[in-house]
């Protein structure tokens, strides 16, 4: 997936071929950044062709790049980051640690854990031996003088866990502060979640496993580009045992690759909420007398343009089988409030939601004729909704007080 956002339809991608171990007199320099075109690679589940058109490069070129023969450029690097959803930061770094390869890295102490993907995905085989150890080291050389190495590689008691800090005004694309605290025991992960709330019809939650922190490092800022913003997100730490990430990443997910549960992980960090989030029209409803309700709206984001929000009514189980739909108020002459009202001939006991929809103006002219089914041009109310473009959450409207 695209950094943490909701697909936009239901395209799939047939997972990409494997691919050969890297050269073992690969300099560690470049086989990590290798490494990392193939995290990514995989995590998006892209093939050659699609990797090419989105670096402005051949199929070629992305093969050497992949084997570790050849190096990107910066803008490609960034370029691959920003189309597979992983980290630009870090991608930068290794590339810059790719010029200026080392002639003889250090030999690693101990082996590493595995390098887990950005996302729930099926864990890679392993690599050379040695090779994720270079890459900590490597990032540890990275910070250098800002004091990571040394402040990261010894938790204590009382030692500070990570804190995630976003801006006021988290727009399509915002970065997150992150300071990652002590490194977690030995044999734990830990993970920066995306949380999404009133995901679908149903208003289920998910829960995306987007970046891990890897230690030793200092603070740094990722980029998150959701898609959906009317989805309301939060984003926090969790601390896993290598054992329960193998259970969450095994576990049923949705199409949309997030889980449905993070099975009891504890969370290790603040909540940073994207206040800018979550549907960009908020309703409330109060009675209004007999048979009428007024409705309160709050208009966060305008729509787009050449569109306009449309409050519609929807009666439930009509005739036991379907509902019906009836555009009541455009909201751009109706200001912050307007009042609903039920004929008299309506039965009371029957249940009616309402919701905002974003439609284009030519769809919103039909909408305020009386007819807005142009196939059932006699009807005063649609069989389906007006679209696939609800942009409020659904207010319940009683009508019998």
């Amino acid at each position: 997936m695209r950094g943490d956002d909701v697909p936009s339809g239901p395209e799939r991608r047939r997972a990409p071929g494997p691919l050969g171990k890297l050269p073992p007199d690969l300099p560690a320099e470049r086989a990590a950044l290798a490494e990392e075109l193939r995290r990514g690679r995989s995590a998006m589940a892209a093939n050659l062709q699609e990797l090419a058109g989105k670096t402005y490069s051949s199929k070629a070129s992305v093969s050497r790049w992949l084997s570790g023969r050849a190096l990107p450029t910066l803008e490609q690097a960034e370029l691959w980051a920003s189309f597979c959803g992983t980290d630009p930061d870090l991608m930068r770094r290794l590339w810059l640690a790719a010029q200026r390869p080392r002639e003889a890295p250090a030999a690693p102490a101990e082996p590493a854990a595995p390098a887990e993907p950005t996302e729930p995905a099926a864990p890679r085989p392993p690599g050379r031996p040695g090779l994720l150890v270079a890459l900590v080291l490597l990032l540890a050389l990275l910070a250098g003088d800002r004091g990571g190495f040394a402040a990261q590689t010894t938790a204590m008691a009382g030692c500070p866990g990570p804190v995630l800090q976003l801006p006021p005004d988290a727009g399509d694309e915002f970065p997150i502060e992150v300071t990652p605290g002590c490194a977690p025991a030995p044999g734990r992960q830990r993970w920066i979640v995306v949380q999404l709330d009133d995901v679908g019809q149903d208003g289920h939650r998910l829960y995306y496993l987007k970046w891990r922190i890897v230690y030793p490092s200092a603070p740094y800022a990722i980029r998150s580009r959701p898609a959906n913003r009317n989805v309301r997100r939060t984003y926090y730490v969790i601390d896993i045992s290598e054992a329960q990430y193998r259970r969450l990443i095994g576990s049923p997910r949705t199409a949309d690759g997030g889980l449905y549960d993070l099975a009891g992980a504890p969370v290790v960090s603040n909540r940073a909420p994207n206040t800018n989030s979550g549907p960009p029209v908020l309703i409330t409803t109060g009675p209004a007398g007999h048979r009428a309700v007024v409705v309160f709206t709050e208009v966060r984001r305008p729509p787009a343009a050449a569109h306009r929000y449309w409050f519609v009514l929807e009666v439930h189980d009509v005739g036991g089988n379907h509902s019906e739909f009836y555009p009541r108020q455009d909201l751009t002459a109706a200001g912050a409030e307007f009042r609903v009202t039920i004929p008299p001939e309506a039965d009371l006991s029957r249940r009616r939601t309402g919701a905002v929809y974003e439609v284009p103006d030519a769809q919103g002219d039909r909408l305020r004729s009386g007819r807005p089914d142009s196939a059932n041009p006699d009807a005063d109310y649609l069989l389906t909704p007006p679209c696939e473009c609800r942009r409020s959450d659904e207010v319940e409207l009683d009508f019998a007080t």
